[in-house]
């Protein structure tokens, strides 16, 4: 395994799977700043609405003839430790995301 660029997402260019981890916690950061009812309603629902976008982008992105993990993203994290993250998904767990977000 070769950590060395900081991410790799081989198939759209961006880090989609480290996107549909921490956009949750990111938008819930956000909705704890903001006080009318309302306005968290919307705010939610447009989180929702953008993670669903996101999943269905990577789902649409992948190479079914493809064996083997694809988005992968890699980092070194703590090189002392030798400590690193990685991240892929395969066919049958592309799956998962899309039907999360619903």
């Amino acid at each position: 395994m070769n950590p060395d660029p900081l991410f790799t997402a081989d198939l759209i260019g961006m880090p989609i799977l480290s996107l549909l981890i921490f956009l949750p916690l990111a938008w819930t950061l956000l909705l704890l700043l903001l006080c009318d009812d309302r306005a968290v309603r919307v705010v939610a629902l447009a989180g929702a609405v953008l993670e669903l976008i996101l999943s269905l982008v990577m789902l649409v992105s992948l190479r079914p003839e493809t064996a083997g993990m694809q988005f992968v993203e890699q980092a070194s994290w703590m090189s002392s430790l030798n400590v690193h993250y990685l991240l892929g998904i395969d066919g049958i767990a592309a799956l998962f995301p899309p039907l999360t977000a619903l």
